[in-house]
């Protein structure tokens, strides 16, 4: 889900940096970026083990 969620928000950096290092540095700003609440919720939603 959170996958899904890094895909739609680097959609619009275009084009998507060439560079390794700068593409890993997008993924970690986005991924830092999503809502503890959004989070929260995927957790609350995964089944009990």
């Amino acid at each position: 889900m959170c996958g899904i969620c890094l895909a739609d928000e680097l959609q619009p950096v275009n084009p998507l940096p060439p560079v390794y290092r700068n593409l890993r540095r997008a993924l970690f700003d986005e991924w830092c970026n999503i809502p503890q609440d959004q989070i929260d919720n995927l957790i609350l939603s995964m089944p009990r083990r």
